[in-house]
């Protein structure tokens, strides 16, 4: 199929994927695109109707909400370059509580195949466990895809979050609001080195993409551990 063929076709069908892609790098993507079926693109657009109804923005909002952001990451990176150094505390006041934060880590599940394979274990994992009723917890639920995900697989659990970024844990309680599990959710803003939970309080923990991000990884796995 030619890429006008290609293209139209695509936008009629996932037109805000187009639409985003059209803002950014379509052109150099086509032939990767290309390679991808329909299963691909319907999860792009759903990743991006999430975030635009969490959110309240377009998809060129989205965009623009995005290139700030990595502007701000590719300074991050310029000053830990340069003074080799950068403490947490910076990280968590110049990073995390950027608007588009959390819709940065929203965004990785649209396309990102290092994030979707870490969704599909954790999702694997879940549907494995022979538990009818579980109190389960995802420490670092950022913006609260993997949670939600693990709720709509048993529907009797319930589900717990905390983030140390106070944008993460506004956006992943609307987005249990948007996919109808608020009432089976508490997600609160905490450090995951000091989790404010008695000893064995959970059936499972979830942590992912999370303990090498703390100045010392042993803290919170010795708190996940104490939790569980």
């Amino acid at each position: 199929m030619m890429v006008k063929e290609f293209l139209a076709e695509k936008s009629s069908k996932f037109p805000r994927v187009i639409e985003f892609l059209n803002l950014s790098y379509l052109g150099m993507m086509v032939s990767y695109l290309q390679r991808n079926g329909d299963e691909f693109w319907q999860n792009y657009e759903r990743v991006l109707k999430d975030i635009s109804a969490v959110s309240a923005l377009s998809t060129k909002e989205i965009y623009l909400a995005l290139e700030k952001l990595q502007k701000t990451k590719n300074e991050i990176t310029n000053e830990r370059e340069t003074s080799h150094a950068i403490s947490f505390d910076s990280v968590c006041e110049n990073l995390y509580e950027m608007e588009a934060y959390p819709i940065s880590e929203h965004f990785y599940y649209a396309h990102a195949p290092h994030v979707l394979k870490r969704k599909a274990f954790v999702q694997n994992a879940i549907k494995m466990m022979d538990l009818n009723v579980c109190r389960c917890i995802d420490v670092g639920v950022g913006p609260g895809v993997i949670l939600a995900s693990a709720l709509k697989e048993k529907e009797n659990w319930h589900g717990y979050g905390i983030d140390i970024s106070a944008r993460c844990v506004a956006y992943a309680k609307k987005m249990m609001e948007i996919h109808e599990l608020a009432e089976r959710t508490q997600i609160e803003r905490a450090d995951a080195r000091t989790l404010p939970y008695p000893d064995e309080t959970f059936d499972l923990v979830i942590a992912t993409e999370v303990l090498e991000h703390l100045p010392n990884a042993l803290e919170g796995l010795k708190e996940v551990t104490r939790i569980l």
